[in-house]
């Protein structure tokens, strides 16, 4: 009787509320649709938006600590009941945690919304600030009980982007926009960092159990030397760029880490993928990780690549192209659907990387204008996502196929 009145209480629950998947990937996406236009909007035709920090504060920040943190967020908040057991977070409190992401995104983009004064500035970078500690805790606690110290990985790595985010809102208190955008810099490669921690586990054994062959197993020495050196250039962008640390240092970092990506990477079996885009699309944006790094060694060797050019390797490319396809696999299998491509799903991906193509390797060698690089860019960005909502609202929306909660 019991389990009756619980399935019932259940049932009473939003579906877009039953687990955190479903309304932070439907939010994060449809946010990083707008955001993208807005920016877009802006840099190609003038039209004025004041955020709070001004456009490229607002953009540095939004693209990392607004959209990829969101999608972040549901994943570990879905993820977490997997490895559990233990019921993920739903319903109000769900919803509690959802609007909290959703005010920030608000009042950061119409600051004007609250009175203007230096204690609504400080209101609304609390009101951001308290998304990352609120994650953190909902995602520790079954990981505690359970004692899965394993996955408490992600604990750490959500407090340096907390600390980085801080950081950045540190840098408008103060005035002092340099340690704003390094502290986006350390963010970027702690999201790369995060998707590379998670793409170690999951790109293997997806691409493992579709192809029917054995998973490789994780070299430990390996995945520290694939992973330390991102987590060095973290604190190097924390520290500020500390002068002691030469562009000859950084240019072995950069290598280093692109190389032992790079052969990680290849331990994957990408081969085996060409077929199934739900596969191929996770191999090819994971392929942006050294790519991005190497440029980003290119550039401090002395080469014709700037550091914006290199560093959208990672935001668009790889950052882009993962969180799009991971959602689009994800948002299957836990709504109970079976894991085939949907209608217009391969065009989405083969967009997302165009776009990474175009945004970065393309751009830094001079292969096509700037300008025509950035604009295309968007365009095939905004097209994948815009797609990407097309095909998956109906299915974030919707009860699960097989009757189940969740």
């Amino acid at each position: 009787m019991q389990q009756i009145t619980d399935q019932k209480e259940l049932d009473k629950i939003p579906t877009v509320f039953q687990l955190g998947f479903r309304v932070f990937f439907l939010a994060g996406s449809l946010f990083c649709v707008i955001a993208l236009f807005l920016w877009g909007s802006q840099f190609f035709q003038g039209i004025k938006i004041s955020p709070l920090g001004g456009s490229f504060w607002w953009h540095s920040h939004e693209m990392i600590f607004g959209f990829a943190l969101a999608i972040i967020a549901g994943f570990l908040l879905t993820a977490v009941q997997t490895w559990t057991g233990i019921p993920g977070i739903k319903g109000l409190k769900l919803a509690l945690l959802f609007l909290l992401w959703l005010l920030a995104r608000i009042l950061l983009l119409f600051p004007t919304l609250l009175p203007a004064s230096e204690y609504s500035l400080i209101a609304i970078s609390i009101i951001d600030l308290l998304f990352i500690p609120a994650v953190a805790f909902v995602l520790a606690y079954p990981i505690i009980v359970n004692k899965q110290w394993r996955n408490l990985i992600f604990i750490p790595i959500l407090i340096l982007l907390f600390i980085e985010n801080l950081i950045m809102h540190l840098g408008l208190w103060l005035n002092t926009p340099t340690i704003s955008f390094d502290a986006a810099w350390a963010g970027v490669f702690t999201v790369v960092m995060l998707i590379s921690v998670m793409g170690g586990r999951v790109i293997p054994f997806f691409t493992a159990k579709a192809t029917a062959t054995n998973q490789p197993s994780a070299i430990l020495l390996l995945e520290l030397l694939a992973n330390l050196p991102i987590l060095i250039v973290i604190t190097y962008f924390i520290a500020t760029r500390p002068d002691f640390v030469s562009n000859q240092a950084l240019v072995i970092i950069f290598s280093t880490a692109a190389f032992f990506q790079l052969i990680r990477f290849a331990r994957w079996r990408f081969w085996l993928c060409f077929k199934n885009p739900l596969l191929w699309s996770l191999h090819a944006s994971y392929l942006f990780i050294p790519l991005g790094l190497t440029l980003l060694a290119l550039h401090f060797a002395g080469f014709n690549v700037s550091q914006s050019q290199a560093l959208h390797s990672l935001t668009v490319g790889a950052i882009g192209g993962l969180i799009l396809a991971m959602m689009a696999r994800v948002s299957l299998g836990h709504t109970g659907r079976k894991l085939q491509t949907l209608r217009g799903m391969g065009i989405a991906f083969m967009l997302m990387i165009l776009a990474g193509i175009f945004r970065s390797p393309l751009a830094a060698f001079d292969l096509l204008s700037p300008m025509m690089s950035l604009k295309l860019s968007f365009v095939f960005f905004i097209l994948a996502y815009s797609i990407f909502l097309r095909r998956y609202i109906p299915i974030l929306l919707q009860r699960r196929i097989d009757g189940r909660t969740g």
